[in-house]
């Protein structure tokens, strides 16, 4: 990666060595230090260690790779990585920004900038999510600089995570989704292609990453499942119903008939196989069309909440869905705008008032 935006000499550094050795081993800053740090760590650099920020950052690219991290989530971390190397960029106009010179300081003005409306590149507001995951990214690449000596400490040491109040996302209702489905009623591949993904989506839970994986081979018809590359890069399996079944045969059937129909991917478009963009804009095309609101993990929500609502378990929920996370802790987000609607339902049926 080529984070240099012009020549720029790397300034050298003037902090004692020996004093912040020192201070790697001390477990606190001291008494008096800055709220955030003490003066003395906002220049942590190791004697061996001079790399500017940029070169850091390909040097962790490297590492992410080499321990076989999912290429979505090396994605997201770079993403937030690229987003703080320009804010440092506009603070110091500097290319080659030392590593080391990275105070809690920086990354606090710069989570402050991410948290108001003011971004410092764009005129919208983030969200409270976005801000939370931009500190996480952060706090990984800094932890592993330290751990690995480009460092003495992380300048993330003292600063907490913004508050990330849970937003639930709102479930979509039998006649949304019905209205989703009328305007992929007809015969040409694109809509029937529409209508087997949304009957895919809902039916299984699949996420928006899981489902753009599925290929042909890992497609078992007669057990109704599929094998997807799920999150984390763990492979996984999915079921699906008769009806979600009888979609799939229907776009197979045009599938074949496509000039990309030898596509190993099972969802293709106009150009070989679907990408995760193009999945997103199918789902609020047909959303527009069908005059409701919808995105691809917003099934994934719906699809808990039904499943809840017809009686199933939490533990068979979590493992359809793939989660890793106890079942009680995602539930907390996943379904949650509708869980007065299933305790509700959960009264009528084992209120002790009525079993008098």
């Amino acid at each position: 990666m080529n984070w240099n935006r012009r020549d720029t000499e790397t300034q050298e550094p003037t902090q004692l060595h020996t004093t912040l050795a020192t201070l790697r081993s001390t477990s606190s800053p001291p008494p008096n230090a800055y709220p955030f740090e003490s003066k003395l760590l906002q220049f942590s650099r190791p004697p061996e260690s001079d790399i500017s920020l940029g070169k850091a950052f390909d040097i962790y690219h490297t590492h992410l790779t080499a321990t076989n991290k999912a290429p979505t989530t090396i994605g997201g971390y770079f993403y937030a990585l690229g987003d703080f190397y320009d804010f440092i960029y506009l603070k110091t106009k500097e290319d080659n920004y030392p590593l080391w010179k990275i105070s809690t300081t920086d990354v606090a003005d710069y989570m402050a900038s991410v948290l108001q409306q003011s971004h410092y590149m764009k005129a919208q507001t983030l969200s409270a999510n976005t801000a939370h995951n931009r500190y996480r990214a952060l706090r990984t690449f800094f932890n592993w600089a330290a751990l690995h000596d480009y460092i003495i400490r992380s300048p993330m040491i003292g600063l907490r995570a913004p508050i990330n109040p849970i937003q639930p996302i709102p479930v979509l209702t039998s006649t949304e989704f019905l209205k989703l489905l009328a305007v992929c009623m007809g015969e040409d591949l694109h809509s029937r292609r529409d209508m087997a993904i949304l009957m895919t989506l809902y039916d299984t839970g699949i996420r928006r990453a899981e489902l753009i994986s599925m290929t042909l081979d890992l497609l078992d018809y007669p057990s109704r499942s599929a094998i997807v590359m799920g999150k984390g890069r763990r492979a996984r399996a999915i079921y699906f119903g008769e009806n979600t079944a009888k979609a799939l045969d229907l776009y197979m059937e045009r599938r074949t008939q496509s000039e990309h129909f030898d596509n190993p991917n099972l969802w293709i478009g106009h150009h070989g196989a679907l990408t995760s963009s193009g999945l997103y804009k199918i789902i609020k095309t047909r959303a527009a069309q069908a005059g409701v609101s919808a995105f691809p993990h917003q099934l994934r929500h719906t699809n808990a909440h039904e499943f809840l609502v017809a009686g199933g378990g939490e533990s068979d929920l979590s493992t359809l869905l793939g989660w890793t996370t106890p079942a009680p802790i995602m539930l907390q987000r996943y379904a949650a705008s509708a869980s007065r609607i299933r305790a509700k339902q959960a009264h009528h049926k084992f209120g002790p008032g009525d079993r008098l």
